[in-house]
């Protein structure tokens, strides 16, 4: 186990070295760890003034999921740090219509990624996803009933039955109800993952 200032206590794999496991709910540096003598449990001392005890459960920890889990962490926090540079970029250009001032455009926009807005975009795209996917199964299920009409065979297309999620609404009303779900602060980071 290790422990730093960036406010995180690491758990590695004493064969392989890989790391197993990431600690990272510190608000501060974090001193020191202390480690039972079966590795049950152990202790953590914080800048953040605080004493914790971890103590070790039953649930599996899989390295996948976790490297997974950092990665997805890593790439908010870049895309977080992209918005940041950009916000600082727009607040120290140059108004060209004023004389001798130096003045700074006000940015209005939020241009931070987070993890709210990507709950946001998943359930938007999800909602896209499942509606037009019913549309194309009705949108089939008219060409069959063409097709038998014109040739007059007795065998009836099966209808296509909407998803339970649906709650009774049509596709329109559903991707819409998504839609209106989305806080306006967030609905512009939120079409960023629409393409």
């Amino acid at each position: 186990m290790s422990c730093s200032k960036d406010k995180t206590v690491k758990l590695f794999d004493g064969d392989t070295y890989d790391e197993i496991f990431v600690f990272d709910s510190f608000f501060g540096e974090v001193w020191g760890i202390a480690l039972s003598s079966i590795g049950d449990f152990f202790v953590s001392v914080s800048a953040d003034k605080c004493i914790r005890v971890w103590r070790q459960t039953k649930e599996q920890t899989f390295l996948i999921e976790q490297k997974d889990e950092r990665d997805d962490k890593l790439m908010l926090k870049e895309a977080e740090q992209e918005y940041t540079e950009i916000d600082l970029a727009q607040q120290n250009q140059i108004d060209p219509f004023s004389k001798d001032k130096v003045m700074k455009i006000e940015t209005q926009l939020a241009h931070k990624r987070t993890t709210e807005s990507l709950r946001y975009g998943e359930d938007l795209m999800d909602a896209l996803e499942l509606s037009d996917k019913f549309r194309e199964e009705i949108d089939q299920y008219i060409i069959e009933l063409d097709i038998q009409a014109k040739t007059k065979t007795k065998r009836i297309p099966e209808k296509p039955q909407p998803s339970i999620k649906f709650l009774g609404r049509s596709i329109f009303e559903h991707v819409l109800f998504h839609l209106k779900r989305v806080r306006s602060s967030e609905l512009e980071n939120t079409m960023q993952f629409l393409n």
